[in-house]
């Protein structure tokens, strides 16, 4: 009885180490498919028009020293980036055309493209002067060195004055007395406080 138990220990022993022997042998034989792999590449089919779109999109080509752009959505549109105009004094913006190179019909043939210019002027701000009869005050500023040197040397700017709030601004403590005002208030609440607990007790 014992040899027949272990026998069949043995038997069972053994089936179990040739299962694993063959499930090493298939897994090194035939690998399984890795996860977040392209479906193409493990198709093993190979598409040299993608391969070419894809390199071309990836390395922009120079043409006359304008760059191309891609537009990608339900349709490829290649355009060939014009030179920027001069900014415009009304607008304070400045403009760009874009050319269609290559693509489909349903491309558009020509785009504009907007950008606000940089602030090229840059001034000194000078003192404000005395209110004229008008009731204007106004400013000369001078241009600073490192602006542009087609800006104007002088600007002159003008504002309505506000006598009342000048007046007002005068009439007004300075910073100081306020703050020492707020101390005094704050001892005095404090001692207040201090006699109501006493009185209390």
């Amino acid at each position: 009885m014992q040899r027949r138990i272990i026998f069949a220990a043995t038997e069972s022993l053994m089936n179990i180490l040739v299962i694993s022997f063959l499930a090493v042998v298939s897994l090194t034989t035939f690998p399984t498919q890795t996860y977040c792999t392209p479906a193409a590449s493990s198709s093993g089919t190979h598409d040299p028009k993608k391969s070419v779109a894809a390199a071309e999109a990836a390395q922009p080509v120079n043409d006359n020293g304008l760059k191309e752009i891609w537009q990608e959505d339900d349709r490829e549109c290649r355009y060939t980036k014009g030179p920027w105009t001069e900014c415009d004094a009304t607008t304070n913006k400045r403009s760009r055309t874009l050319s269609l190179k290559k693509g489909e019909s349903s491309c558009v043939q020509t785009r504009t493209i907007e950008k606000k210019c940089k602030k090229a002027c840059r001034y000194d701000k000078g003192a404000w002067s005395d209110c004229d009869s008008n009731g204007q005050m106004s400013r000369t500023d001078s241009l600073k060195q490192s602006s542009d040197t087609t800006c104007q040397t002088t600007r002159v700017v003008n504002k309505n004055c506000n006598q009342g709030k000048s007046k007002d601004k005068q009439n007004k403590p300075p910073k100081a007395e306020k703050k020492e005002k707020v101390r005094k208030l704050k001892r005095f609440l404090k001692l207040h406080n201090k006699q109501k607990q006493l009185n209390a007790s």
